[in-house]
């Protein structure tokens, strides 16, 4: 029996030996029997993970084949030296890789035992389990910045009245030939509008600030309106609605004054301190 992966087992079964073949019975996870065979100078599996390993663009040995490997040095003494059996991580995913592992989630394997079976970490399985093929033929540009160059070309398409479709297309097309734009996606680009609405309306359009906003410097009316307000305790958003003014700016405008928000606790404490003791003088 060898051991293999997290407490997990592959049962590695001798069929067969002579001077030129060894035969292995492997049985992996998915309940499946491989046959490896061990010749002079290369290994061969039946599994379908092998055959795709040794085409045309691999290059590294099936789990089943280190089982095997593994149990040989162990019958010649050497196995305390045996290096961990490596994992397939970075290898690309084949359509027929995807099916298996998908077969096999649905038969009801965990992620891990699916991991060790295929010799992948447990986030690859997750990946290829839930993998979409129209997702993946996307450009996944959404983790890299913008650029200055970009966000320019944005707002100036936004400007102009382009759909996300049109400025997408705008995107894929400039980055032919222009290294500091990416192929931005519709998804990218709603991402970008929506994270930074405010600040890219406002660059875009001149209309779109908030109408509760003025720039407009203080008159001594509105100065005098507010301190009156303010010392009869009427709250910061009161004021603010009364005056068209943010909350901010009147608070700015009272700090000028020294007034901040205890005085006003301290204004409607006293208010009604008096009530209370009106209503007592009454009775």
């Amino acid at each position: 029996m060898m051991r293999m992966g997290k407490g997990r087992n592959l049962k590695v079964e001798i069929l067969e030996r002579d001077e030129s073949l060894q035969a292995f019975h492997v049985k992996g996870y998915s309940g499946k029997e491989y046959l490896v065979t061990v010749y002079d100078d290369m290994i061969r599996c039946e599994c379908p993970d092998y055959y795709y390993r040794h085409g045309p663009e691999g290059s590294y040995l099936c789990k089943h084949c280190w089982a095997v490997l593994h149990t040989i040095i162990n019958d010649m003494g050497g196995g305390d030296r045996i290096p961990p059996i490596p994992k397939n991580q970075g290898a690309p995913w084949t359509p027929e890789l995807l099916k298996k592992v998908k077969r096999l989630f649905k038969e009801g394997h965990s992620y891990t035992e699916i991991a060790e079976e295929m010799g992948r970490s447990r986030q690859s399985i997750i990946y290829a389990v839930n993998y979409d093929p129209d997702m993946s033929k996307r450009v996944r540009s959404r983790w890299s910045r913008w650029s200055r160059v970009e966000k320019q070309l944005l707002h100036s398409l936004v400007r102009k009245g382009f759909t996300y479709k049109e400025i997408s297309a705008t995107f894929q097309y400039i980055s032919l030939w222009n290294p500091h734009v990416k192929p931005r996606t519709i998804p990218s680009i709603r991402s970008y509008m929506g994270k930074y609405h405010i600040r890219t309306r406002r660059r875009s359009y001149a209309n779109t600030t908030p109408k509760t906003r003025h720039m407009k410097p203080w008159s001594p009316d509105e100065e005098e309106k507010l301190l009156r307000m303010y010392r009869e305790g009427e709250l910061i958003s009161t004021i603010a609605d009364e005056l068209q003014r943010s909350k901010g700016s009147v608070r700015a405008r009272l700090k000028r004054f020294k007034m901040g928000e205890n005085d006003v606790m301290q204004i409607k404490r006293s208010r009604k301190e008096a009530a209370r003791l009106q209503g007592t003088n009454t009775l």
